[in-house]
């Protein structure tokens, strides 16, 4: 069974990323995966429309990630 832990090895950490560095980096990611930040109103106002999630982008570009 893969579990994940803060001390298993990880690409960045094998390729000689420093241990605070990527525990610091992992944290950071972990805690955006729980509580994604909210859009800023400034999204909308630059772009002319609602900014997307990741999903959606995705989904609207998997041709272009084949």
């Amino acid at each position: 069974m893969n579990v994940w832990s803060p001390y298993w090895p990880t690409p960045d950490i094998e390729a000689g990323l420093p241990m605070d560095i990527a525990e610091y980096i992992l944290g950071y990611q972990a805690e955006y995966a729980e509580e994604p930040p909210e859009v800023s109103p400034a999204v909308e106002q630059v772009l002319g429309r609602p900014g997307r999630t990741l999903t959606r982008w995705a989904a609207d570009h998997a041709a272009d990630l084949t």
